[in-house]
Protein backbone atom coordinates (compact mmCIF):
# COMPACT_ATOMS: atom_id res chain seq x y z
CA UNK A 1 0.00 0.00 0.00
CA UNK A 2 1.17 3.55 -0.69
CA UNK A 3 0.06 6.95 0.55
CA UNK A 4 1.17 10.17 -1.15
CA UNK A 5 0.72 13.39 0.82
CA UNK A 6 1.08 16.74 -0.97
CA UNK A 7 1.40 19.40 1.73
CA UNK A 8 1.55 23.16 1.23
CA UNK A 9 4.20 24.97 3.31
CA UNK A 10 4.02 28.38 1.64
CA UNK A 11 4.04 31.42 3.91
CA UNK A 12 0.34 32.02 3.23
CA UNK A 13 -0.36 28.87 5.26
CA UNK A 14 0.08 31.10 8.31
CA UNK A 15 -3.09 33.00 7.42
CA UNK A 16 -6.00 32.49 9.80
CA UNK A 17 -8.37 29.61 9.11
CA UNK A 18 -11.95 29.46 10.42
CA UNK A 19 -11.92 25.68 10.74
CA UNK A 20 -9.23 25.72 13.45
CA UNK A 21 -11.11 27.37 16.31
CA UNK A 22 -9.90 24.69 18.74
CA UNK A 23 -6.28 24.77 17.57
CA UNK A 24 -3.39 26.44 19.37
CA UNK A 25 -2.75 28.53 16.27
CA UNK A 26 -5.83 29.01 14.12
CA UNK A 27 -4.13 28.94 10.73
CA UNK A 28 -4.12 26.88 7.54
CA UNK A 29 -1.02 24.97 8.64
CA UNK A 30 -2.93 23.62 11.64
CA UNK A 31 -5.79 22.56 9.34
CA UNK A 32 -3.35 20.76 7.07
CA UNK A 33 -1.76 18.95 10.03
CA UNK A 34 -5.16 17.52 10.91
CA UNK A 35 -6.10 16.54 7.35
CA UNK A 36 -2.74 14.92 6.54
CA UNK A 37 -2.49 13.06 9.85
CA UNK A 38 -6.03 11.79 9.46
CA UNK A 39 -5.30 10.56 5.92
CA UNK A 40 -2.21 8.82 7.29
CA UNK A 41 -4.19 7.16 10.10
CA UNK A 42 -6.72 5.86 7.59
CA UNK A 43 -3.96 4.36 5.45
CA UNK A 44 -2.38 2.77 8.52
CA UNK A 45 -5.71 1.19 9.46
CA UNK A 46 -6.33 -0.18 5.97
CA UNK A 47 -2.81 -1.64 5.84
CA UNK A 48 -3.27 -3.36 9.21
CA UNK A 49 -1.68 -0.96 11.72
CA UNK A 50 -2.85 1.60 14.24
CA UNK A 51 -1.80 4.05 16.94
CA UNK A 52 -1.54 2.43 20.37
CA UNK A 53 -0.61 3.70 23.81
CA UNK A 54 2.82 2.44 24.76
CA UNK A 55 2.57 -0.85 26.61
CA UNK A 56 -0.96 -1.57 25.39
CA UNK A 57 -2.00 -4.04 22.69
CA UNK A 58 -5.13 -2.32 21.33
CA UNK A 59 -5.26 0.49 18.79
CA UNK A 60 -7.35 3.65 18.59
CA UNK A 61 -10.41 3.35 16.40
CA UNK A 62 -10.77 5.70 13.44
CA UNK A 63 -13.60 7.51 15.24
CA UNK A 64 -11.51 8.00 18.38
CA UNK A 65 -8.51 9.18 16.38
CA UNK A 66 -10.64 11.57 14.34
CA UNK A 67 -12.06 13.03 17.55
CA UNK A 68 -8.54 13.52 18.93
CA UNK A 69 -7.36 15.20 15.73
CA UNK A 70 -10.29 17.61 15.66
CA UNK A 71 -9.89 18.66 19.29
CA UNK A 72 -6.13 19.17 19.43
CA UNK A 73 -3.62 21.55 17.92
CA UNK A 74 -0.46 20.28 16.20
CA UNK A 75 1.59 21.09 19.30
CA UNK A 76 -0.83 19.12 21.48
CA UNK A 77 -0.83 16.24 18.99
CA UNK A 78 2.97 16.18 19.01
CA UNK A 79 2.91 15.87 22.80
CA UNK A 80 0.23 13.19 22.68
CA UNK A 81 2.26 11.21 20.14
CA UNK A 82 5.05 10.87 22.70
CA UNK A 83 2.81 8.40 24.53
CA UNK A 84 1.87 6.46 21.39
CA UNK A 85 3.48 4.08 18.96
CA UNK A 86 2.40 2.46 15.71
CA UNK A 87 1.80 -1.28 16.01
CA UNK A 88 0.24 -4.08 14.00
CA UNK A 89 -3.49 -4.11 14.81
CA UNK A 90 -4.16 -7.44 16.54
CA UNK A 91 -7.76 -7.34 15.33
CA UNK A 92 -6.96 -6.69 11.67
CA UNK A 93 -8.50 -9.22 9.33
CA UNK A 94 -6.36 -10.32 6.40
CA UNK A 95 -2.70 -9.84 5.64
CA UNK A 96 -0.79 -6.89 7.08
CA UNK A 97 0.70 -4.90 4.22
CA UNK A 98 3.82 -2.77 3.99
CA UNK A 99 2.85 0.90 3.87
CA UNK A 100 5.08 3.28 1.92
CA UNK A 101 4.44 6.89 2.86
CA UNK A 102 5.59 9.70 0.57
CA UNK A 103 5.30 13.36 1.53
CA UNK A 104 5.88 16.19 -0.93
CA UNK A 105 5.99 19.69 0.53
CA UNK A 106 5.67 22.71 -1.72
CA UNK A 107 6.13 26.39 -1.01
CA UNK A 108 8.75 28.54 -2.73
CA UNK A 109 10.42 25.20 -3.57
CA UNK A 110 9.45 21.52 -3.55
CA UNK A 111 10.92 18.99 -1.12
CA UNK A 112 10.37 15.27 -0.48
CA UNK A 113 10.60 12.60 2.20
CA UNK A 114 9.45 9.01 2.64
CA UNK A 115 9.12 6.21 5.16
CA UNK A 116 8.17 2.53 5.03
CA UNK A 117 6.14 0.83 7.75
CA UNK A 118 6.35 -2.98 7.87
CA UNK A 119 4.92 -5.69 10.12
CA UNK A 120 8.45 -6.67 11.15
CA UNK A 121 9.37 -3.06 12.00
CA UNK A 122 6.44 -0.65 12.35
CA UNK A 123 8.56 1.85 14.33
CA UNK A 124 8.85 4.17 11.33
CA UNK A 125 5.13 4.82 11.70
CA UNK A 126 5.54 7.19 14.61
CA UNK A 127 8.47 9.02 13.01
CA UNK A 128 6.36 9.55 9.90
CA UNK A 129 3.53 11.02 11.98
CA UNK A 130 5.97 13.39 13.65
CA UNK A 131 7.27 14.49 10.23
CA UNK A 132 3.72 15.20 9.04
CA UNK A 133 2.74 17.44 11.95
CA UNK A 134 6.24 18.91 12.15
CA UNK A 135 6.07 20.57 8.72
CA UNK A 136 6.83 24.30 8.99
CA UNK A 137 6.90 27.24 6.63
CA UNK A 138 10.45 28.32 5.77
CA UNK A 139 10.06 31.68 7.52
CA UNK A 140 9.14 29.84 10.74
CA UNK A 141 12.54 28.16 10.51
CA UNK A 142 14.76 30.90 9.04
CA UNK A 143 12.86 34.12 9.71
CA UNK A 144 13.46 36.85 7.17
CA UNK A 145 16.78 35.37 6.05
CA UNK A 146 18.35 32.56 4.03
CA UNK A 147 21.14 32.01 6.61
CA UNK A 148 21.42 28.29 7.23
CA UNK A 149 18.97 27.45 4.45
CA UNK A 150 20.70 24.54 2.71
CA UNK A 151 17.76 24.00 0.35
CA UNK A 152 18.15 27.51 -1.08
CA UNK A 153 21.79 26.81 -1.89
CA UNK A 154 21.20 23.27 -3.15
CA UNK A 155 18.66 24.50 -5.73
CA UNK A 156 21.02 27.24 -6.97
CA UNK A 157 18.59 30.05 -6.14
CA UNK A 158 19.74 33.67 -6.57
CA UNK A 159 21.11 35.96 -3.89
CA UNK A 160 18.58 37.90 -1.86
CA UNK A 161 17.73 41.45 -2.88
CA UNK A 162 15.74 44.22 -1.21
CA UNK A 163 12.63 43.12 -3.14
CA UNK A 164 12.86 39.71 -1.48
CA UNK A 165 12.41 41.04 2.03
CA UNK A 166 9.54 43.47 1.49
CA UNK A 167 6.92 43.01 4.21
CA UNK A 168 3.42 44.01 3.13
CA UNK A 169 0.88 45.34 5.58
CA UNK A 170 -1.16 42.60 7.21
CA UNK A 171 1.08 39.83 5.86
CA UNK A 172 2.38 37.10 8.22
CA UNK A 173 5.79 37.10 6.50
CA UNK A 174 7.84 38.98 3.91
CA UNK A 175 8.17 38.14 0.22
CA UNK A 176 11.32 36.11 0.87
CA UNK A 177 9.62 32.72 0.97
CA UNK A 178 6.47 33.58 -0.97
CA UNK A 179 5.12 31.45 -3.80
CA UNK A 180 3.46 28.07 -4.15
CA UNK A 181 5.24 25.71 -6.54
CA UNK A 182 2.15 23.58 -7.10
CA UNK A 183 3.14 22.68 -10.66
CA UNK A 184 6.44 21.28 -9.38
CA UNK A 185 4.69 19.27 -6.66
CA UNK A 186 2.35 17.68 -9.20
CA UNK A 187 5.24 16.98 -11.59
CA UNK A 188 7.04 15.29 -8.68
CA UNK A 189 3.97 13.23 -7.82
CA UNK A 190 3.68 12.01 -11.40
CA UNK A 191 7.39 11.07 -11.37
CA UNK A 192 6.92 8.90 -8.26
CA UNK A 193 3.78 7.25 -9.61
CA UNK A 194 5.35 6.55 -13.01
CA UNK A 195 8.49 5.11 -11.41
CA UNK A 196 6.38 2.71 -9.36
CA UNK A 197 4.22 1.80 -12.34
CA UNK A 198 7.22 1.08 -14.58
CA UNK A 199 9.13 -1.15 -12.16
CA UNK A 200 9.32 -4.66 -13.57
CA UNK A 201 8.76 -6.18 -10.11
CA UNK A 202 5.89 -3.87 -9.18
CA UNK A 203 2.67 -5.58 -8.12
CA UNK A 204 -0.63 -3.68 -8.16
CA UNK A 205 -1.05 -2.03 -4.77
CA UNK A 206 -3.68 0.11 -3.14
CA UNK A 207 -2.73 3.76 -3.62
CA UNK A 208 -4.06 6.80 -1.77
CA UNK A 209 -3.25 10.41 -2.67
CA UNK A 210 -4.15 13.30 -0.38
CA UNK A 211 -3.42 16.91 -1.31
CA UNK A 212 -4.00 20.09 0.70
CA UNK A 213 -3.48 23.70 -0.32
CA UNK A 214 -4.56 27.16 0.68
CA UNK A 215 -3.64 28.93 -2.51
CA UNK A 216 -3.41 29.16 -6.26
CA UNK A 217 -0.62 27.53 -8.34
CA UNK A 218 1.51 30.67 -8.28
CA UNK A 219 5.16 31.17 -7.60
CA UNK A 220 7.18 34.20 -6.55
CA UNK A 221 5.97 36.87 -8.96
CA UNK A 222 9.45 38.02 -9.96
CA UNK A 223 10.53 34.43 -10.63
CA UNK A 224 7.66 33.55 -12.96
CA UNK A 225 7.50 33.73 -16.73
CA UNK A 226 5.75 36.95 -17.78
CA UNK A 227 3.27 37.58 -20.55
CA UNK A 228 1.07 40.46 -21.62
CA UNK A 229 1.32 44.22 -21.55
CA UNK A 230 3.75 45.65 -19.03
CA UNK A 231 5.70 42.45 -18.51
CA UNK A 232 9.37 43.06 -17.68
CA UNK A 233 10.67 39.55 -18.33
CA UNK A 234 9.84 36.45 -20.34
CA UNK A 235 12.35 34.25 -18.52
CA UNK A 236 11.38 32.37 -15.39
CA UNK A 237 13.78 31.51 -12.59
CA UNK A 238 14.56 27.80 -12.56
CA UNK A 239 13.56 26.14 -9.30
CA UNK A 240 14.54 22.50 -9.89
CA UNK A 241 12.84 19.55 -8.24
CA UNK A 242 14.95 17.29 -6.03
CA UNK A 243 16.50 14.33 -7.81
CA UNK A 244 14.16 11.96 -5.98
CA UNK A 245 11.26 13.69 -7.78
CA UNK A 246 12.94 13.69 -11.17
CA UNK A 247 15.08 16.82 -10.88
CA UNK A 248 13.16 18.71 -13.60
CA UNK A 249 13.64 22.44 -13.92
CA UNK A 250 10.44 24.35 -13.13
CA UNK A 251 10.44 27.87 -14.62
CA UNK A 252 6.76 28.82 -14.53
CA UNK A 253 3.70 28.54 -12.34
CA UNK A 254 2.00 27.23 -15.49
CA UNK A 255 -1.46 28.39 -14.45
CA UNK A 256 -2.51 31.66 -12.84
CA UNK A 257 -5.83 32.77 -11.33
CA UNK A 258 -7.02 36.29 -10.65
CA UNK A 259 -9.05 37.03 -7.52
CA UNK A 260 -12.29 36.31 -9.39
CA UNK A 261 -11.17 32.80 -10.34
CA UNK A 262 -10.38 33.44 -14.02
CA UNK A 263 -7.52 31.27 -15.30
CA UNK A 264 -4.54 32.11 -17.53
CA UNK A 265 -2.02 29.55 -18.79
CA UNK A 266 1.66 30.54 -18.82
CA UNK A 267 4.35 28.93 -20.96
CA UNK A 268 7.63 27.86 -19.38
CA UNK A 269 11.06 28.99 -20.58
CA UNK A 270 10.94 26.40 -23.38
CA UNK A 271 7.73 27.97 -24.70
CA UNK A 272 5.64 24.98 -23.59
CA UNK A 273 2.30 25.06 -21.79
CA UNK A 274 3.63 22.84 -19.04
CA UNK A 275 0.51 22.72 -16.86
CA UNK A 276 -1.61 21.03 -19.54
CA UNK A 277 1.21 18.60 -20.38
CA UNK A 278 1.60 17.76 -16.70
CA UNK A 279 -2.14 17.20 -16.29
CA UNK A 280 -2.23 14.85 -19.27
CA UNK A 281 0.76 12.81 -18.04
CA UNK A 282 -0.49 12.67 -14.45
CA UNK A 283 -3.92 11.39 -15.38
CA UNK A 284 -2.55 8.95 -17.95
CA UNK A 285 -0.31 7.50 -15.23
CA UNK A 286 -3.21 7.30 -12.78
CA UNK A 287 -5.35 5.60 -15.44
CA UNK A 288 -2.56 3.08 -16.08
CA UNK A 289 -2.32 2.30 -12.35
CA UNK A 290 -6.10 1.91 -12.20
CA UNK A 291 -6.03 -0.46 -15.17
CA UNK A 292 -3.93 -2.87 -13.10
CA UNK A 293 -6.60 -3.07 -10.41
CA UNK A 294 -9.64 -5.31 -10.27
CA UNK A 295 -11.39 -2.69 -8.12
CA UNK A 296 -9.90 0.70 -9.11
CA UNK A 297 -12.57 2.77 -7.35
CA UNK A 298 -11.39 1.42 -4.00
CA UNK A 299 -7.74 0.75 -4.72
CA UNK A 300 -6.80 4.11 -6.25
CA UNK A 301 -8.26 7.11 -4.46
CA UNK A 302 -7.39 10.80 -4.73
CA UNK A 303 -8.65 13.43 -2.30
CA UNK A 304 -7.97 17.20 -2.37
CA UNK A 305 -8.81 19.82 0.24
CA UNK A 306 -8.58 23.48 -0.72
CA UNK A 307 -8.59 26.14 1.98
CA UNK A 308 -8.64 29.91 1.64
CA UNK A 309 -11.78 31.17 3.32
CA UNK A 310 -11.43 34.70 4.63
CA UNK A 311 -9.21 36.09 1.86
CA UNK A 312 -10.20 38.52 -0.88
CA UNK A 313 -9.93 35.86 -3.61
CA UNK A 314 -12.90 33.82 -4.80
CA UNK A 315 -11.45 30.48 -3.78
CA UNK A 316 -14.63 28.46 -4.39
CA UNK A 317 -14.47 29.58 -8.05
CA UNK A 318 -10.70 29.00 -8.21
CA UNK A 319 -10.91 25.50 -6.80
CA UNK A 320 -13.92 24.64 -8.92
CA UNK A 321 -11.79 25.29 -11.99
CA UNK A 322 -8.41 24.14 -10.66
CA UNK A 323 -9.54 20.86 -9.10
CA UNK A 324 -12.73 20.40 -11.07
CA UNK A 325 -11.16 20.78 -14.53
CA UNK A 326 -7.41 21.44 -14.57
CA UNK A 327 -5.73 18.82 -12.40
CA UNK A 328 -7.17 15.38 -11.63
CA UNK A 329 -9.57 13.71 -14.07
CA UNK A 330 -10.90 10.22 -13.35
CA UNK A 331 -13.50 10.22 -16.13
CA UNK A 332 -11.86 7.38 -18.06
CA UNK A 333 -9.83 5.54 -15.43
CA UNK A 334 -12.49 4.39 -13.00
CA UNK A 335 -10.53 5.51 -9.92
CA UNK A 336 -12.02 7.62 -7.13
CA UNK A 337 -11.56 11.38 -6.88
CA UNK A 338 -13.12 14.11 -4.77
CA UNK A 339 -12.22 17.61 -3.65
CA UNK A 340 -13.68 19.85 -0.98
CA UNK A 341 -13.08 23.26 0.58
CA UNK A 342 -12.36 23.87 4.30
CA UNK A 343 -14.19 22.44 7.30
CA UNK A 344 -13.50 18.84 6.25
CA UNK A 345 -11.52 15.76 7.21
CA UNK A 346 -11.85 13.80 3.96
CA UNK A 347 -12.44 10.06 4.24
CA UNK A 348 -11.07 7.43 1.90
CA UNK A 349 -13.87 5.06 0.93
CA UNK A 350 -13.92 1.29 1.34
Amino acid sequence: MALYLLMDNSTSMLQSDPSTALAGQANHLESQDRVSLYAYQQALEKAGYGFSRKGESGVLSTAAFKDAVIKNSAADLAEVLNDFEVIVDPNHSGDVQDLKLHWISYGYAVDYGSATITADDPSAGKRAAEAIIGLQTPDQIYGNSIDGNVLWAERGLPAVTANDTFWGEGRPASNLYSGTEMLGALEGLEHLLAAKLNRSDADPITTYINMTTDGRPERRAWWDTRTGAGSDSLTGQSVPLPGSLGGDSITSSGLLYDIDGDATFLNNNAGEQQWTAMQNRLNATLDAIAAQQADPANRLQVSVLGMGDGSDANFPAIYSDLFGLRTFNNSSGGWSYDYSTSYALPDFIG
